[in-house]
């Protein structure tokens, strides 16, 4: 569906992704969970990706998953990766490090990416929505409370009659809010919290099919 997905090869003793590739298949990789979420996939599953400029198409057998929400991408061995793309042994396109690499030609470093730039974008965005961000917060919570407020209202209305037989049999009002309002707001409260659950996977659906 035109999905662009980025495929990492990663040495055995990387100390950035740290993934068990143990039991994986020549052509096995580890999804990303961001990956699994959006299309709902299983360990077991086959995928076929397609060159983006070519008619090259591979197959991969999901191995499991890496907890890795951010983008859409399969980890594999980098032996595997070197095999299935014919690349040299000593082939490599990315390398983390918190050091600066003094061992390697210039010639071989076409971009260097440093945690502050991996941040900007986040940082950028805190910048022009954080305030925002918690009006909307804000603005949630003070819903929330008005849908309480108005449910229980529906409540007490509904049994206004039965609240008027209390008083006549002599219950006081402090009595009489515990029976009905403390109560109807803890219900109002327990089935909101409850319907989370039922909201999530409704969005979960609503966002893969979008």
């Amino acid at each position: 569906d035109g999905e662009s997905i980025t495929i990492y090869g990663i040495e055995p003793d990387s100390k950035y992704v740290n993934a068990d590739f143990s039991g994986l298949s020549e052509n096995g990789v580890l999804l990303s969970d961001g990956f699994q979420q959006k299309y709902g996939i299983k360990t077991g599953d086959t995928i076929t990706l397609k060159e983006p400029y070519g008619s090259r198409t591979y197959e991969f057998q999901v191995g499991g998953f890496y907890d890795y929400p951010g983008a859409l991408v399969f980890f594999m061995t980098a032996e595997n990766f070197r095999t299935l793309f014919d690349k040299k042994d000593t082939y490599f396109n990315g390398y983390f490090s918190d050091e600066e690499l003094t061992d390697l030609d210039d010639d071989y470093v076409t971009t260097t990416i440093t945690q502050d730039d991996l941040t900007k974008v986040s940082r950028q965005l805190d910048v022009s929505m954080g305030d925002m961000m918690g009006m909307m917060y804000g603005l949630s919570v003070i819903i929330f409370l008005v849908v309480i407020y108005l449910l229980s209202k529906v409540i007490i209305e509904k049994n206004a009659q039965a609240i008027s037989m209390t008083k006549i049999l002599g219950y006081t009002d402090g009595e009489i809010s515990r029976l009905y309002i403390l109560s109807t707001s803890l219900v109002v409260v327990i089935c909101l919290l409850l319907s989370l659950p039922i909201e999530r996977q409704i969005m979960e659906v609503l966002f893969r099919e979008m």
